[in-house]
């Protein structure tokens, strides 16, 4: 036997002995061709989805992603497809019959004369995992909702007490206990304010808050929100003009929960904006009708532009809010884009350090 016939026989033994390891994996294994194609599933991805072999071959990977995820497997599919590995990247598969399977994985792209061929994924079932995780996280947050929740009534009672006591309702007092049950007052109301921002959020992120659709004059909300801060804006000499375009058309929202994203958003605004300063809310109606927008724009300290990926996260508190010697809950920003986004709109913010900041954000309209 020539030696190129040996190795020719090594190397189909050595094919066949990677693919009987690939066809008996526990994991989901495919390839795909530059369109999305299948040019090969195993046994485990077979018996997961539920697709037999001659199903797989008029099937393209797009069509057993689900529809929430595709977007986001497209641009990485496009990424792959330029030569870059992406590791531990999620998707969601749909299974023959509807199901919901999560999965996790590593995928790359073969290349032949520059050119890529075929994409090689290996992916691992986590639809269990997560399930898990995501119970975990429930009882997380209904035991913390909890123990928050029974704070609030003795805080409640002490803010009262100390009311009574500064009105001098049960007997005069000194100038120095008027002082001190300021302080008192002061720091109850920051904990009430932490207490009942994480509830909220505690709520929104569980689903269980309750959000009254309708058709809504959205002019209404945003006018009793500056209406609630004109006294701290008069305090602080900011100015707070509203800007509305014409004929807008309804939005379907919850008007209380509009307004409370108003009312954060203007707050954040004076925080931040020294005294003499302005803010203007406008609102106006997208390019394609379909939503209108809400913009709140201050001329405080501004956001460096390494903070604004985060600046809607649970917590954060950013280095400006430190030098201007502003302090808050951290959850306000998180509120709002948790209530946006429970509208089905979308909120973000632009901002330069010095220049001050402008956050919008949408609402259906009501059609």
């Amino acid at each position: 036997m020539s030696k190129d016939m040996v190795n020719g026989k090594r190397l189909l033994e050595d094919a066949e002995k990677y693919r009987d390891l690939f066809e008996n994996a526990n994991d989901l294994i495919q390839s795909v061709d530059i369109e999305g194609r299948y040019l090969y599933v195993n046994r485990a991805w077979k018996e997961t989805l539920g697709y037999n072999q001659s199903e797989i071959e008029n099937l393209s990977m797009f069509d057993v992603i689900h529809p929430d995820n595709l977007e986001h497997c497209r641009v990485v599919f496009g990424r792959v497809m330029s030569g870059e590995v992406i590791n531990n990247v999620e998707a969601t598969f749909l299974t023959k019959d509807g199901r919901k399977i999560d999965v996790e994985g590593n995928v790359n792209c073969a290349f032949e004369n520059g050119k890529p061929g075929a994409t090689r994924s290996i992916f691992r079932d986590i639809t269990q995992q997560k399930r898990t995780q995501e119970k975990l996280d429930k009882l997380r947050r209904d035991f913390t909702s909890m123990i928050v929740h029974d704070l609030r009534s003795p805080m409640n009672s002490i803010k009262g007490f100390t009311e009574l006591l500064v009105s001098e309702a049960l007997g005069p007092i000194s100038e120095k206990q008027h002082m001190a049950c300021g302080i008192m007052k002061e720091a109850i109301d920051k904990q009430l304010m932490l207490i009942n921002d994480y509830l909220d959020v505690s709520k929104l992120e569980s689903g269980q808050i309750d959000i009254e659709f309708q058709r809504v004059d959205v002019s209404k909300p945003i006018s009793q929100a500056i209406r609630l801060l004109e006294v701290q804006a008069e305090l602080k000499d900011i100015g707070i003009n509203l800007k509305i375009k014409s004929k807008l058309p309804l939005v379907f929202g919850d008007e209380s929960n509009i307004e409370q994203v108003l009312l954060n958003l203007l707050t954040n605004a004076m925080k931040f904006t020294e005294k003499g300063g302005s803010i203007i809310v406008s609102v106006n109606e997208s390019q394609d009708g379909d939503f209108i927008q809400v913009s709140v724009s201050d001329t405080g300290v501004g956001i460096a532009a390494g903070e604004l990926s985060f600046i809607f996260d649970k917590y954060r508190q950013v280095s400006t809010g430190k030098v201007s010697g502003q302090k808050g809950t951290g959850l306000g920003l998180t509120i709002c884009k948790l209530i946006v986004g429970a509208h089905k709109g979308k909120i973000w913010v632009e901002s330069e350090v010095g220049k001050g900041s402008i956050f919008h954000f949408t609402i259906p309209a009501a059609r």
